[in-house]
């Protein structure tokens, strides 16, 4: 009689396998989780800042250029300003 039968060999070696894997997908599930939420952190710092320097760079005061104003015609009937 065998100290270590198949019949024993064959559970502990599943029990190992199903342990090693349910480690395994967890330890990788753990991997993907922390990129992606690097990835999404950097990602959105990345974003605010363009959308920041680009909002400085728009940010230019346009100047309200004055309508012509004819001789002719009474000021109230004449906008001050050029409405864009």
């Amino acid at each position: 009689m065998a100290w270590f039968s198949d019949v024993d060999y064959a559970f502990y070696s599943g029990l190992f396998k199903g342990i090693f894997g349910v480690l395994l997908i967890l330890g990788v599930y753990y991997v993907i989780r922390r990129v992606k939420k690097s990835f999404d952190n950097n990602f959105d710092v990345r974003v605010n800042e363009a959308i920041r320097i680009r909002l400085e760079n728009t940010a230019i005061e346009m100047p309200t250029a004055p309508v012509y104003q004819d001789p002719m015609i009474s000021k109230a009937h004449q906008p001050p300003y050029a409405t864009y």
